[in-house]
């Protein structure tokens, strides 16, 4: 289980980072992370985006509660931001808690951070949060098949492979092999202890597509 902060600005934290909810003055660190093209590649929409589009984001998803953003802060560092945790379809989540899932997704934009195991400490510390915290019964993640070590950690996460997506269509008109996994509270797998924990990926999953940031 994450261990809860006492300071009330992080909802949750483990052993090197902690999460805290996005502010509007984050909305330069996090085009700087997505626009990386260690992010992008792994993202459906993968097109740089502005910091218009990230502040109009912020305003219509984030503060009226559609999107559930998380900053992933590093203790080590005076708890700079390197990354975010998104969880999407919140609203619908909370109209239907039984029968509609979370989505999540996940990215490191700061490369110092890479190959660390802050992706897979950033998953298992959100999923705790959300699944003790927001009531979240059950939680999904779309990743790219060949994107390895992003699929790993979220089987080592607890994470279990439901289907697979053939043929997405991405926005540079090619078209890849996606997995959407699943994972429930008896499920989830603490990181600590893991000998692979430096398996990190800097993967982004479920928020990636245009019609998830603006059409909504």
């Amino acid at each position: 289980m994450s261990e809860m902060t006492g300071n009330t600005e992080y909802l949750a934290e483990g052993r090197s980072l902690r999460l805290r909810p996005m502010r509007f003055e984050d909305c330069a660190d996090v085009i700087r992370f997505r626009n990386e093209e260690h992010v992008r590649k792994n993202y459906i929409y993968m097109e740089k985006l502005t910091l218009e589009e990230e502040e109009r984001y912020f305003r219509e998803k984030v503060e009226t509660g559609r999107v559930l953003h998380l900053m992933i802060c590093e203790k080590a560092e005076a708890d700079r931001p390197v990354g975010c945790v998104v969880f999407n379809d919140m609203v619908s989540f909370l109209a239907d808690p039984e029968g509609i899932p979370a989505e999540m997704g996940l990215f490191l934009g700061e490369s110092s951070s890479v190959g660390r195991g802050y992706g897979k400490e950033a998953m298992y510390i959100a999923c705790d949060y959300a699944f003790r915290c927001r009531g979240v019964r059950r939680l999904v993640s779309r990743i790219f098949t060949d994107n390895t070590a992003s699929v790993n950690a979220l089987l080592r996460c607890g994470f279990e492979i439901r289907e697979t997506l053939p043929g997405v269509l991405r926005s540079n008109g090619t078209r890849k092999d996606m997995y959407l996994l699943e994972v429930t509270p008896g499920m989830l797998h603490p990181p600590y202890g893991d000998s692979n924990a430096q398996e990190d990926d800097e993967h982004r999953a479920g928020s990636d597509d245009p019609e998830k940031r603006n059409a909504e």
